[in-house]
């Protein structure tokens, strides 16, 4: 989720509505979009800091300018336990990845990936992430919300496979 203008204000825009109900977004990134811009009134300068995306995949993931990290977090890590307080989540704070592989990093944390395939479609490129199996309970988020999200982020069809 890319935060809208309408996180600044309590009604969620005629958008942000459907993606809501359509399950493009969750409450909790809602509540940590406007969670973020409660802070920033509290310390200013968080307003200078631009929200690339918002994911929750079990811990909130929050990307912004490679620039934004320092801000955001805080001096000494201040504002990120502010904001993980305020919406009883862990949250982390990521620099936007230049590459798509950066994303699913992003996503995974530390599982080892053991293969990324491409595959070529009449719709076009497929990549699909090969995992060990018994790497499966270490990840927070379904192949399919994942799929989604990589989609959301790359706008290229990623899919995640266990083998």
């Amino acid at each position: 989720m890319k935060p809208c203008e309408c996180m600044k204000t309590d009604k969620l825009c005629e958008d942000c509505r459907k993606k809501l109900d359509n399950n493009i977004i969750t409450q909790k990134e809602i509540e940590l979009a406007k969670s973020i811009y409660k802070l920033a009134k509290i310390h200013p300068e968080l307003n200078e800091v631009e929200i690339k995306h918002i994911i929750d995949i079990g811990k909130i993931l929050v990307f912004v300018e490679p620039q934004d990290v320092k801000k955001i977090i805080g001096p000494g890590s201040q504002y990120v336990r502010e904001l993980s307080d305020m919406v009883k989540k862990y949250v982390r704070i990521n620099a936007i990845p230049r590459s798509t592989k950066g994303f699913i990093k992003s996503l995974l944390g530390n599982v080892p990936i053991n293969r990324i395939d491409t595959i070529y479609t009449n719709d076009g490129e497929l990549f699909r992430i090969c995992i060990n199996r018994r790497y499966s309970s270490k990840i927070s988020i379904s192949p399919e919300n994942f799929g989604k999200i990589m989609k959301e982020l790359s706008n290229k069809n990623i899919e995640l496979v266990f083998e």
